[in-house]
């Protein structure tokens, strides 16, 4: 398997195990398909892959580390000009203010 391959794939295990209920697994998934796309400086891999962490962090309940790595997503992707996976990722930044209450900038986002 080409190593170009490699954070992909571990992405998609990540997901499965997600799926499937096993979310500390599936943190150690998308911690190492982050790290292996940064190596790779592989930005649009590693945009998936902060997207996926952020996301499960922040149903797991650390807000603040959710919303730091889905706001790193949404550069790299603003960055590599793909409006429809920063639209996604705004989307949950938005969803993690209004469970954490702050409602003024979920509403603010989705607008």
């Amino acid at each position: 398997m080409s190593a170009a391959w490699r954070p992909n794939l571990i992405a998609c295990e990540g997901e499965s195990l997600e799926n499937s209920g096993d979310n500390t697994k599936a943190m150690a998934q998308y911690t190492e398909a982050v790290s292996v796309a940064t190596g790779q400086h592989d930005d649009e891999m590693l945009a998936l892959s902060l997207f996926s962490r952020g996301y499960l962090v922040g149903v797991m309940g650390d807000y603040a580390t959710g919303l730091i790595e889905l706001r790193r997503a949404d550069a790299l992707f603003e960055k590599l000009k793909k409006p429809l996976h920063s639209m996604t990722t705004l989307n949950s930044i938005a969803t993690l203010y209004n469970r954490m209450g702050d409602y003024v900038q979920a509403r603010h986002i989705y607008t």
